[in-house]
């Protein structure tokens, strides 16, 4: 089996190409690319960390936890036209005791035609709008989490780290 990327001259779009068996038994198959998970628009979650210090000897310190919902989109213009969003499995370091971690993503941004794939950017004051002309990005509402709700985020698949509350570096993940 085997499969890979292909573009359609006549309908003027990529497609996945999926061969399977060989010879008299060879199957062709046209797949979207939605197949390898690559899509037009995504929201995906930053789990963002607060702390807040308190009078109380014993407890100095309270911590509040938020999830941040940011909106990939790509915009339907000649340079966006051939671009994709992906996620993957973060590989990760994490000890295997913390396997909660282990379901976070890593976004990318992926040029089908170039196959190119890079890292996409966080919506924080190094982003700048000219270097991403095919791309928009919406924050969405934050909201703040119990232990179980943080715990659901982590394991959601579309978690996609921990980030200071600027959003300017990245605790882990």
């Amino acid at each position: 089996m085997s499969e890979q990327i292909k573009y359609d001259l006549e309908e003027e779009n990529f497609h996945i190409e999926k061969i399977t068996g060989y010879g008299i038994n060879e199957k062709v198959e046209r797949l979207p690319l939605s197949a390898w998970h690559l899509v037009k628009e995504i929201t995906v979650y930053i789990h963002v960390q607060r702390q807040i210090e308190k009078s109380d000897f014993n407890n100095p310190i309270q911590i509040i936890n938020y999830s941040l919902p940011l909106t990939y989109r790509i915009l339907n213009t000649s340079s966006g036209k051939n671009i994709y969003l992906k996620t993957e499995r973060k590989a990760s370091d994490i000890p295997l005791r913390d396997n909660i971690r282990s379901n976070w993503v890593t976004l990318y941004i992926k040029d089908v035609d170039k196959g190119t794939c890079t890292p996409a950017p966080v919506l924080n004051q190094l982003f700048n709008q000219s270097d991403w002309e095919f791309l928009e990005i919406t924050k969405g509402e934050v909201k703040e989490l119990n232990k179980h709700e943080l715990i659901a985020l982590f394991k959601s698949g579309l978690c996609i780290g921990s980030h200071d509350y600027s959003l300017q570096n990245r605790l882990v993940g």
